[in-house]
């Protein structure tokens, strides 16, 4: 079991935040559910339907049925896991090496079948406001921002994680230098 596991839940699905500290034991993780995974902090061996593989930092993976395992972790362990509620029961198996993502601007961006997960460095700065296209459940990882969506106004740091409303007109203030794990929610069926 990790050391601590927060939970951020939404409407349409939940962030899970697992984190293992360094001399806590054997890392081990079952996805009961398809999930799209970020790996923060860490080293992992992995095992599905497809056959082995492991993740590292900066790796993304879309994964359903899977274990996620390091009996000797070297330091500390951090997953994200993004969970929706009407992803498909099969999801589709994808793993996306962050050494072999583009940089795009300043995102690094990672598509399979249409789920994308990114991750932003943003150096004090100000968005070009937009609207959301999809809903979007965000985690920080590291820095402090501030967001504004419509007539709302929402601060933010790290370990905080918060949803960007499909429809939504808004943009981001960056106060420091900040890393944001996000992903789109899948279309309503």
């Amino acid at each position: 079991m990790p050391r601590l596991c927060t939970k951020h839940e939404y409407p349409f699905g939940l962030v899970r935040v697992l984190r293992w500290t360094a001399g806590s034991g054997p890392v081990f993780r079952r996805l009961p559910e398809p999930a799209r995974v970020f790996i923060v902090e860490g080293s992992l061996q992995a095992s599905d339907a497809e056959g082995a593989f492991t993740l590292v930092p900066g790796d993304a993976a879309i994964l359903s049925s899977t274990t996620l395992q390091n009996d000797a972790p070297v330091g500390d362990t951090v997953i994200l896991e993004f969970v929706f509620d009407n992803d498909p029961a099969a999801a589709e198996h994808a793993v996306m090496k962050g050494e072999s993502v583009g940089w795009v601007e300043i995102a690094q961006w990672y598509d399979a079948e249409g789920q994308p997960v990114s991750t932003r460095d943003q150096a004090g700065s100000v968005t070009i406001p937009g609207i959301a296209r999809s809903d979007v459940l965000l985690y920080v990882v590291r820095g402090r921002m501030r967001r504004f969506e419509d007539e709302h106004v929402f601060e933010v740091s790290a370990g905080d994680s918060i949803r960007e409303a499909q429809g939504g007109s808004g943009y981001w203030e960056v106060f420091e230098d900040a890393e944001v794990v996000a992903t789109d929610a899948p279309a309503a069926r």
